[in-house]
């Protein structure tokens, strides 16, 4: 949570995310009506799921971003840093579980939308990274703008366990035989490739377990 202080001004993330969704529903019309792979039918049902996905994982964690250019801030940044393991486990803080929650779809959906064939442990190392990255960046928007949401060791642990849990739950779709089929029609194709071809579906099938 961003601690309260006398902002000078606010951004809310319909100033920064709405523009870029109406960037990216105009290039998906326009790719769509070019039928450009991976832009029609069900695949690109799954980049508009990965897009909201990923404009509702930055509302959550980023916004709103409070700017506050030249005020003091009120602690050290050493205090927003959390290095003490589990707490949030320990003292049944919602958050950790909700952050669980948050990356399951990230690792469900990272081996759709990817053009190459991901192992669990690839997706798992994935939201790691992405994890980092918001962990980060919330970090530096403290020292930046004078204010940002806390760097917390639990928030990567519990978005880590996300992801793997969103990619084994997709493994396990993936190794009933009709199911496979169905899941991985909404596979964005491989590089060159025109659609969900075959190869597509047992690539998907055998990366979880590389």
């Amino acid at each position: 949570m961003n601690d309260e202080i006398d902002d000078s001004f606010h951004l809310d993330s319909v100033e920064v995310l709405g523009p870029l969704l109406a960037v990216f529903a105009v290039l998906a019309i326009v790719r769509a009506a070019r039928r450009r792979p991976g832009w029609t039918g069900k695949p690109a049902l799954t980049r508009v799921a990965a897009v909201g996905y990923a404009v509702g994982a930055l509302h959550f964690t980023l916004f709103p971003i409070y700017v506050a250019i030249g005020t003091k801030n009120r602690r050290p940044w050493g205090n927003q840093v959390q290095t003490v393991l589990f707490e949030g486990l320990q003292e049944m803080d919602p958050t950790f579980f909700l952050n669980i929650v948050l990356f399951i779809p990230f690792g469900f959906l990272l081996p759709l939308i990817s053009r190459r064939d991901l192992p669990v442990l690839g997706v798992i190392l994935r939201a790691l990274a992405a994890s980092v990255a918001i962990e980060l960046t919330q970090l530096v928007m403290y020292l930046a703008l004078g204010a940002g949401g806390t760097t917390d060791v639990d928030d990567l642990i519990a978005n880590t366990l996300g992801g793997a849990i969103g990619a084994l739950f997709l493994h396990g779709m993936l190794r009933i035989p009709h199911v496979s089929t169905a899941v991985s029609s909404f596979a964005l194709p491989r590089l060159g490739a025109k659609g969900a071809s075959p190869e597509r579906i047992r690539g998907l099938e055998e990366s979880g377990t590389h």
